[in-house]
């Protein structure tokens, strides 16, 4: 079990704090301290726990990029809800619209 938390420690080298928002990078660190004091442990489970929290740090963090693409789309959807007039469209029409 500690060749696959050493493994999972190794994938993250090469990721960098400035592709991550605070919280993401902050998790992500708190996880990589975890795993390696866990490689110090005589338990299986701590190992497993650590290996657990370390992957879904990885999965779960969201990169600054992402959050800006999301930003941007929901400034764009905010923009065309003041572009068109409900008026204009039929009921369900409308309803497609604001549903997307």
């Amino acid at each position: 079990m500690k060749k696959e938390l050493e493994a999972v420690l190794a994938q993250i080298t090469d990721y960098s704090q400035e592709d991550y928002s605070q919280e993401g990078w902050n998790s992500l660190q708190e996880a990589v301290q975890e795993a390696r004091s866990a490689l110090e442990a005589d338990t299986v489970r701590t190992v497993t726990e650590a290996k657990k929290k370390l992957e879904t740090a990885i999965a779960y963090t969201k990169t600054e990029e992402t959050r800006q693409k999301k930003e941007q789309l929901n400034n764009r959807y905010e923009e065309c809800l003041e572009e068109y007039d409900e008026a204009d469209y039929t009921a369900e029409s409308w309803a497609v619209l604001v549903e997307s």
